[in-house]
């Protein structure tokens, strides 16, 4: 399982090349498990442009897991 953050799906959805998009990629049609934050989520909506995109960006991200807001902060 791995967990990608914002800016690595960024560069992935606006294909750009750089070595953690292309390892998301491979894990991504090899159906490697996938695991993200909400705010991840928030991160990647704030920037997006259309309702069309909102939408579709949504429904991708829908199926993959996500991780539970901790009960506490740790600090």
């Amino acid at each position: 399982m791995i967990l990608v953050d914002t800016s690595v799906w960024i560069d992935h959805f606006n294909g750009h090349d750089s070595p953690e998009a292309t390892h998301l990629q491979l894990a991504l049609n090899s159906h490697e498990p996938i695991e993200f934050w909400e705010l991840v989520l928030t991160e990647i909506l704030i920037g997006l442009r259309s309702d069309k995109r909102t939408v579709e960006i949504k429904d991708l991200m829908g199926a993959f897991y996500w991780l539970p807001w901790p009960d506490q902060n740790p600090f």
